[in-house]
């Protein structure tokens, strides 16, 4: 179960490396027209959401390879917020559910992980008794 884990917190910390990267790097040529439509102020306030998209692709990373309970409660947290800000959107716009259920997944998947762990370690400890 450790290894699937490993590789979902890899798969997260890529993804989110690489589109904070993206997000990051649009005023230097990656994507001139979303800079463009975007604005001076609307594209710092993307360069600072992706520089947040990008620490935690690492803190991520850093899951896949030493597991921190505080790093991956983080993550689920981050993710919970998204996934609640996409929710809001559909709602209130009464617009397709898609969205809201695409950023839901590294939510679930999260807490799944999370409680799958904690079952585990109560397992694996010792009795107090």
């Amino acid at each position: 179960m450790k290894s699937l884990h490993a590789v979902i917190y890899g798969l997260i910390g890529a993804g989110l490396i690489l589109l904070g990267s993206i997000g990051f790097l649009l005023p230097f040529g990656v994507l001139p027209e979303v800079a463009e439509t975007l604005g001076s102020e609307g594209l710092h306030i993307l360069q600072e959401a992706s520089s947040g998209a990008i620490a935690l692709g690492v803190l991520a990373a850093w899951c896949a390879f030493s597991y921190s309970k505080a790093a991956h409660w983080t993550l689920t947290v981050f993710f919970l917020l998204i996934a609640t800000l996409h929710w809001i959107d559909s709602i209130r716009a009464q617009g397709p559910l898609t969205s809201a259920l695409l950023n839901s997944v590294p939510a679930a998947t999260l807490l799944v992980m999370g409680m799958v762990r904690r079952s585990d370690s109560e397992l694996d400890a010792p009795s107090r008794y």
